[in-house]
């Protein structure tokens, strides 16, 4: 997890962590199926601002990367310093994987019981990770916009929102 949320930081500096890039391979939501895109796919970019495709980062293990172009590149330069840690995955057999860099968060209600108290409640997929929704809603800066659908009044419920998958 540390390596792919090495990989996870880079594409969330540089913006790309929710779009796709030559090279990817993208996971269908909510299922464990992997595809790589189709260049010139008109029809991708409104899939993944739907939600119903994500690119994926590696779980550095045995078997050859499935990315290529700038996403092989990319992920070559971020694990470059733990190379070593990645041939001995491979060497142990681990397998090597791939997961989504989008967690969605469902029905997200934000109550206010009191002034310094925020109560939350969403749904996450199987296998995410509470911890990484906190921990993105906790580097959020004041002066930063809430989007509306997870700015709902008290007590409402909200929509379905993405963050970083961070493990």
């Amino acid at each position: 997890s540390a390596l792919f949320n090495r990989v996870l930081a880079e594409r969330v500096r540089d913006g790309s962590w929710c779009r796709c890039l030559p090279g990817d391979v993208l996971q269908l939501d909510g299922r464990g199926s992997f595809f790589v895109p189709e260049p010139g796919d008109a029809a991708l970019p409104a899939r993944l601002a739907a939600g119903e495709v994500h690119p994926t980062g590696p779980l550095p293990g045995d078997g050859a990367s499935v990315v290529t172009d700038d996403v092989a590149a990319l992920e070559a330069g971020v694990l470059a310093p733990w190379e070593d840690i990645c041939a001995d995955l491979a060497a142990l057999r681990v397998p090597g994987q791939r997961r989504s860099l989008r967690l969605r968060v469902d029905d997200l209600v934000r109550q206010q019981p009191q002034p310094d108290v925020l109560v939350l409640s969403f749904t996450l997929a199987a296998g995410s990770f509470a911890t990484a929704v906190l921990a993105s809603l906790a580097r959020l800066h004041e002066d930063v916009p809430v989007p509306a659908s997870s700015a709902a009044a008290p007590g409402s419920e909200g929509g379905a929102d993405e963050v970083p998958a961070e493990q």
